[in-house]
């Protein structure tokens, strides 16, 4: 998260303490003891009152639970005044996918006195979450979790679906190609025809030269074309900064000739007016609309899973969009991106907290198999069962589940739509029936994610190990070294700096040598190195 993102979710978690104080204890209708947990604010939530996951935790708890949403705020003045204020009844505090604290800003929430440490409760006996610690075997997720203090401080949300590792997706308008007549680009130079056609004809049919070619926004990795492009010809994640394994070392992609390749080609494109960057300063809801508008006006366009960006609602729309797998260019280069499984926090235990083994015992359960599948797909019997034999599941194969009821970003009264602790199993979740509708955006996904899987690089550099890393300068380094790839993406492409100039790309390639590359790249080989080690006896 920026540091803006901190101050604003900072905020947010100490707003909640503040008016939770001023709620009042309320007591339980019953001898049960009542505990007061603060969440995110949903839309998609009927009524907490009533709601089947809510209650069931209940039953199988024993606890009256008290949630209460709060707003949230970002101004860091107000943020200070929280601080001072801090003594309420407050028990726990639940995160969200999209609303969540720092593990770095959780650390000094808990050198403050304010959340408490979890290593005691986890220790204390058989924890499903220690089960989760046992069952990750892509890194040493308790060590991710753990501070540089040594505690652990939230219990998380964490996601193994192999649905939701796919970075980044090329969707195109089907509906265009068999307007002109095309067919859908394996390569770059096909790719580059396409556009062309897309440009120079009139595949909307509304006789106007209103067409977008290429839709993109740089407010997200996911969106921005650039860097699907560029996987053609190399590996590249702006996520590791650039960084990837071969052969078990760590190499930079964009001091590579491959990468310098790209920039030729992306530049080209520009140059023909095919790569238009004024779409690139779009925001993300500038973006979704334009590719949402009913008109008809985008050609293809970039997302990790298409309702990313188009709306469930624009049914049209969306039928009109199917993936294309990673393209092949001129040197043989076909990558997708994928992603590693990544923790964040899913709630905290506060210092006011009155029965914290109580709260640690809740959260525990909502780490378990059956929380989990009520916590995604809602109540067994009615909205989900098991799959019969025959089922077809949307990445292909034998589904395991019978989705019955989508909730998925529906007003439902069924789960807390992704707040607190949770863990969607990739058993689970990329098992789930098709509906039998080829616009049905979990086959779309389902269908993509498989498309891509056999592009993915045969070594994988988590991302967890740079975000992690607190050894001196290093994140300073990090952002530093990505600040100037962006700023000289932007100068190659749009010709302001010539790629094809061996003297401008060696200028290039020094300008990241004079900000500590090679100690950086060193930093994270020693972390790798523990990885492969440590994945060795696990």
């Amino acid at each position: 998260m920026s540091k803006r993102a901190h101050a604003w979710a900072a905020a947010f978690f100490l707003l909640l303490a503040i008016a939770l104080a001023a709620c009042g204890a309320g007591a339980g209708a019953d001898s049960r003891q009542t505990v007061k947990i603060a969440v995110p604010n949903s839309k998609f939530i009927q009524n907490i009152e009533t709601n089947y996951y809510a209650r069931w935790l209940e039953e199988q708890s024993g606890l009256n639970i008290e949630f209460v949403f709060i707003s949230e705020t970002n101004t860091e003045e107000y943020l200070r005044l929280l601080f001072s204020s801090v003594g309420s009844e407050l028990d726990a505090v639940f995160f969200s996918p999209e609303l969540y604290l720092s593990h770095e800003v959780l650390q000094q929430y808990g050198e403050q006195g304010y959340i408490l440490p979890l290593n005691a409760y986890v220790e204390a006996g058989e924890t499903r979450l220690s089960e989760v610690f046992d069952g990750f075997h892509d890194y040493d997720l308790r060590a991710a979790m753990t501070a540089a203090d040594g505690k652990l401080y939230y219990m998380p949300s964490l996601n193994t679906a192999q649905l939701s590792q796919n970075r980044q997706v090329l969707w195109m308008n089907t509906d265009w190609v068999k307007a002109l007549g095309l067919s859908l680009p394996q390569t770059t130079e096909d790719f580059r025809e396409v556009l062309e056609a897309f440009q120079t004809g009139d595949p909307n049919r509304d006789g106007r030269k209103n067409e977008i070619p290429i839709a993109a926004s740089a407010a997200s990795d996911a969106t921005e074309i650039c860097t699907f492009l560029i996987n053609a010809f190399t590996y590249y994640d702006p996520q590791t900064s650039g960084l990837a394994v071969v052969d078990g070392r760590v190499v930079f992609t964009p001091a590579t000739d491959e990468y310098r390749a790209a920039m030729v080609y992306l530049n080209s494109l520009y140059a023909d007016g095919l790569l238009d960057f004024y779409n690139f300063d779009l925001s993300q809801s500038q973006f979704r609309q334009m590719v949402n508008d009913p008109r008809n006006m985008v050609g293809c366009f970039t997302s990790g899973s298409i309702t990313d960006v188009i709306y469930r609602s624009s049914t049209d729309v969306l039928s009109n969009y199917i993936h294309v797998p990673p393209l092949a260019g001129p040197s043989g280069g076909r990558y997708a991106q994928p992603t590693t499984a990544l923790p964040i926090p899913g709630g905290v235990i506060t210092a006011t907290c009155q029965n914290p083994q109580a709260v640690f015992r809740l959260m525990d359960l909502m780490l378990s198999e059956e929380a989990s599948l009520i916590a995604c797909y809602g109540e067994q019997g009615v909205d989900w069962d098991f799959a019969a034999t025959g089922d077809i599941a949307i990445t292909g194969g034998r589904a395991v589940l019978n989705v019955k009821t989508r909730l998925g970003n529906t007003l439902q009264n069924k789960h807390l739509d992704g707040i607190g602790p949770l863990v969607i199993r990739e058993e689970y979740a990329d098992y789930v029936n098709w509906s039998g509708m080829e616009a049905d955006n979990e086959y779309l996904n389902g269908r993509a994610a498989v498309s891509y899987q056999p592009y993915e690089p045969k070594e994988n550099l988590p991302l967890i190990l740079l975000e992690t890393e607190n050894s001196q300068g290093f994140q300073e380094t990090r952002r530093a070294i990505e600040a100037y790839g962006r700023e000289m993406l932007t100068a190659f492409v749009t010709g302001e700096k010539d790629a094809t100039s061996d003297a401008v790309w060696q200028q290039f390639v020094d300008g990241y040598e004079q900000l500590g590359l090679q100690g950086f790249i060193g930093t994270v080989q020693a972390a790798y190195d523990y990885l492969l080690e440590w994945r060795e006896t696990h």
